[in-house]
C-alpha cells in the first residue's frame, strides 16, 4: 500500500498507477499537529497532488463532510482520534481520486457519518474506480470489493472471488 501510495519506494520491480491515488494509511499522516483544520486540509491535498487553489475551493465541501465545521480554525493536535479520522477521510475523498488506498479507516464517527462514509465509497466503486481496501471486517470486504487477496506473510494465499476468498480466510483462521 505505501507502495502504490508513493510513500516507500520498491526495493526492485516498479509499479503503475494509471491516475491520480489519494491514500488513508495512517492516522495523521500529511497533517501537521500544529496547524488548523483548515491549513491541514489544503496541505494534505497538495500533498495528494492537488493545487492551493483547488483546495482552497474544496475546503468548506471537507470541513462540511467531516462535520467539523465548529473547529475549522483548531489545532489539529487538539482533535480526538475520531475527529482525525474523519478529516482524513473527508479530505481524501474530496480529492476526487482514480485510486483510493484505504487500510481500515470506515468505522470512525458515529452510524450517520459511516453510512455516509459507506455511500461515498460506494459511489467511487460503481464509478469505475479503483479502491484498494486492507481490512479484516469481513462485511466490508464484501461490500467494497469485487476482487479479494488473502496475504499470509506477505506472500499471496489465494486471490479471486470475494466469498470464495473470505472462506479461505476463515477456514485459514479456525486451523490457528
Amino acid at each position: 500500500m505505501k507502495i502504490i501510495g508513493k510513500i516507500l519506494k520498491p526495493t526492485s520491480g516498479d509499479v503503475k498507477i494509471k491516475g491520480n491515488v489519494s491514500s488513508l494509511l495512517s492516522l495523521g499522516s500529511g497533517f501537521h499537529p500544529d496547524l488548523s483544520v483548515k491549513q491541514n486540509v489544503i496541505l494534505y491535498g497538495i500533498i495528494l497532488g492537488k493545487s492551493k487553489e483547488e483546495m482552497e475551493e474544496k475546503l468548506p465541501e471537507v470541513i462540511k463532510f467531516a462535520e467539523l465545521g465548529n473547529f475549522a480554525d483548531s489545532k489539529f493536535k487538539d482533535f480526538s482520534t475520531g475527529m482525525k479520522m474523519r478529516l482524513a477521510l473527508s479530505t481524501a475523498l474530496c480529492v476526487d481520486p482514480d485510486v483510493l488506498l484505504v487500510d481500515e479507516i470506515i468505522a470512525v464517527g458515529d452510524y450517520a457519518f459511516q453510512k455516509k462514509s459507506t455511500d461515498e465509497f460506494l459511489k467511487i466503486k460503481n464509478s469505475g474506480k479503483s479502491i484498494v481496501f486492507v481490512s479484516h471486517n469481513l462485511d466490508q470486504v464484501r461490500q467494497f470489493c469485487d476482487r479479494v487477496i488473502l496475504l499470509e506473510k506477505g506472500k499471496i494465499m489465494k486471490s479471486g472471488n470475494p466469498d470464495e476468498v473470505i472462506q479461505e480466510y476463515i477456514s485459514l483462521m479456525n486451523e490457528k
